[in-house]
């Protein structure tokens, strides 16, 4: 993908880019979330829409939320990357789960006054931790609980852990508890951990197929040996780790919230686009959850320039997103 920065380095430039192309992602998603893909097909997708637009899109969100408004998806990734530098560089999961209760109950880290989005097992999560259950025990353990809801959050976790030159067990194991506080089931820390490696390709400088490639031919096999809720997440990976979703086609693909087929869609909305635009689109075009689906793709940009600049000036906050970025680069010692 030509719009990837080539650079091997993590830096303060590739964190804004990344937050920027994530949120930005996120808001060209929200006004098509629910609908379906032939629904889909009857708009044009090269604007950021919302409800003040002349014809907005007849949707869930479409006459709701104005354009350039970012949802769950981004929202928990900032009071993610809020939490980080609360604790001054560090991750702690209690914190984590408070700045989730600040967003969902307070507003905060929202694009707009009040909090949209919430899905069902998040809900579920922050609802056990205000009742007292330990954030690393809250995230449900049933296979049914495998929503994309960590996956969309995850990755200032792995530019944490990236900044800290944390080894592969430090990576896996901290991306796993990160995922588990909401998502407890093994099927949704391993598509965390598949993306996490692919960004970490991404930021050493690999194009997007060879980024892929290196990451599933990790030997994720070996980490929990007998473990059988692992051998359940690896077999649910399947297409992914063989690398048979490269050779599919749209009518392949299931656009639905569970996690496997989150991950599969973004993978092919990136490796089958030359940029930013494309990708969104095509991540778009699957229908269902639109913006989970191009909020993940939107975060493997490293360049803002990727970003069209029409859809930037539309994005609500932008302000205080490149505030974070800075913040958060300055607590984990990025230039």
């Amino acid at each position: 993908m030509s719009e990837l920065d080539k650079r091997n380095e993590l830096s303060a430039a590739r964190v804004k880019a990344m937050l920027l192309g994530a949120a930005t992602g996120d808001a060209f998603g929200v006004p098509f979330e629910f609908l379906l893909a032939d629904e889909i097909a009857q708009y044009s997708l090269d604007t950021m829409r919302g409800s003040g637009d002349d014809i907005p899109v007849n949707s869930h969100w479409g006459q709701k939320i104005p354009a350039g408004a970012w949802s769950d998806d981004t929202s928990m990734a900032v009071a993610t990357m809020e939490s980080i530098i609360r604790t001054g560089g560090e991750l702690d999961f209690t914190d984590l789960m408070n700045q989730f209760v600040a967003w969902w109950e307070k507003g905060e880290y929202s694009a707009l006054d009040f909090p949209f989005g919430l899905g069902g097992t998040v809900a579920m999560a922050i609802g056990r931790f205000e009742n007292g259950v330990p954030a690393l025990e809250c995230g449900g353990t049933r296979e049914r609980d495998n929503g994309n809801g960590a996956l969309m959050r995850i990755f200032p976790v792995v530019l944490y852990l990236l900044a800290k030159q944390a080894g592969r067990e430090e990576r896996w194991e901290t991306i796993s508890k990160a995922s588990r506080v909401t998502h407890g089931h093994a099927i949704s820390p391993l598509s965390c951990i598949i993306y996490g490696e692919f960004l970490r390709a991404i930021l050493r400088g690999d194009d997007v197929e060879k980024a892929y490639r290196a990451a599933i031919v990790l030997p994720y096999e070996d980490w929990l040996p007998g473990d059988k809720e692992w051998q359940t997440a690896l077999a649910a990976h399947r297409r992914i780790l063989s690398a048979e979703l490269i050779g599919l086609t749209p009518s392949d693909f299931n656009a639905t919230g569970y996690v496997v087929d989150t991950l599969e869609i973004v993978f092919y909305s990136l490796l089958h686009a030359d940029t930013y635009r494309e990708a969104m689109q095509t991540a778009v075009n699957f229908g269902f959850d639109t913006d989970t689906y191009a909020t993940i793709a939107g975060a493997a940009y490293t360049k803002v320039e990727a970003i069209p600049p029409q859809w930037l000036a539309r994005l609500k906050r932008r302000d205080y997103l490149e505030d974070l970025a800075h913040r958060f680069s300055q607590v984990l010692k990025l230039n």
